[in-house]
């Protein structure tokens, strides 16, 4: 109905000679929803992804760290360090990976939402904005990811035995 009063004084501007033009704001507002829903899937697309890579980056890492390190391992079983010991050792390193990597994104996230707000400018529409709970919600995620990443490469270090280490070095 409203659609049909618009298409009636459209005619009457123009047999006067004036060009209007009109915005219907609800559908402006569904597509504009529309495409802040599909920045936002392929932002966090991109998100897992990074993610993925970080922890099989921390992954690869610790592993490497606990094969070179088999003799550090040798000596602390030997002084009757625990296979609990050892683990939370290299779990404890994952940790800290990933809080200097929690600590680097956190300006280059809030230098990218500056960035992404100004570039998908909607005006007065959507305030740009970066909550404390953003803060959190990384930290758990960063560290839930580092704790998973660093969880094998730790029981691997926790089942070397002494005997293992000096048979293969």
């Amino acid at each position: 109905q409203v659609d049909d009063e618009i298409d009636e004084i459209n005619e009457l501007l123009l047999k006067q000679g004036i060009t209007a033009t009109y915005n219907n704001w609800v559908q402006s507002a569904e597509y504009t929803g529309q495409v802040v829903n599909t920045a936002g899937g392929i932002l966090n697309t991109a998100a897992a992804l990074i993610a993925a890579v970080g922890a099989i980056g921390l992954l690869s890492t610790l592993s490497m760290s606990v094969f070179e390190r088999q003799k550090e391992i040798g000596v602390m079983r030997s002084v009757g360090a625990t296979s609990f010991t050892v683990a939370v050792q290299f779990l404890v390193e994952g940790l800290i990976v990933g809080l200097i990597a929690w600590l680097i994104g956190i300006p280059i996230s809030y230098w990218l939402n500056g960035v992404l707000a100004n570039a998908f400018n909607f005006g007065d529409a959507f305030v740009k904005s970066y909550p404390l709970s953003t803060l959190v919600i990384g930290f758990v995620g960063t560290m839930g990811i580092a704790t998973i990443a660093s969880l094998w490469p730790s029981i691997g270090a926790a089942r070397k035995t002494v005997s293992d280490i000096l048979r293969y070095q």
